[in-house]
């Protein structure tokens, strides 16, 4: 289903890059290359392929490229791959608009995970997209940094949710019905008179 654009206050839209639209994802290119140290490097045929796929969002104010979010999704997750401002919109939000609209076109997704690297800095950041520190890992290269695992829950049941009553019922139920505990249960209710009659 397409998912029409979304405009943010009176000058940001939001909107998927068409595959067709060579000159903005010409532009997407050209603003990740720019950071690449930081985002890490994609070829076009990845943006082309996101573009086709609909997982390739640009933020626009007017005729200007100011962002872009860069996502996939496998299974019932929404892996972050880049998520890029123009340096001179930043600190205005706009990070912050691309990623809620990842999470409004895909609310039935569990959440949305993204890898940095620790020493970037960047937790502030995260924390305050919404995002939670749910591991740390290492990294790939030649001189591998740790990433930091982070995760932006969308409210779903997951399977550890939809396990963990019916685990708690079933050790309840082993232990209870077991053999072991049946005979010491009955063993303690046949002993009772004689330590009552001890006690007293």
């Amino acid at each position: 289903m397409q998912i029409p654009e979304a405009t943010y206050g009176a000058a940001i839209r939001i909107s998927p890059v068409s595959p067709q639209n060579t000159a903005l994802l010409a532009s997407i290119v050209e603003l990740g290359d720019r950071f690449r140290s930081k985002l890490g490097f994609l070829p076009p045929a990845v943006y082309q392929q996101a573009a086709e796929q609909n997982t390739l969002l640009a933020a626009v104010a007017g005729p200007d490229l100011i962002g872009y979010a860069l996502y996939g999704l496998p299974g019932q997750r929404i892996r972050l791959t880049h998520l890029c401002v123009d340096p001179s919109r930043r600190r205005g939000g706009v990070a912050r608009i691309l990623v809620d609209e990842i999470t409004r076109r895909h609310q039935d997704r569990l959440g949305i995970i993204v890898r940095c690297r620790k020493d970037y800095g960047y937790e502030q950041m995260w924390l305050k997209l919404g995002f939670e520190p749910r591991d740390e890992v290492d990294g790939r290269g030649k001189d591998p940094k740790p990433l930091v695992v982070w995760w932006r829950d969308h409210g779903h049941a997951d399977l550890f949710t939809d396990l963990e009553p019916t685990a708690l019922l079933t050790s309840l139920w082993t232990a209870t019905c077991s053999p072991t505990f049946t005979r010491r249960t009955t063993e303690m209710v046949r002993r009772r008179p004689r330590l009552l009659e001890r006690s007293g």
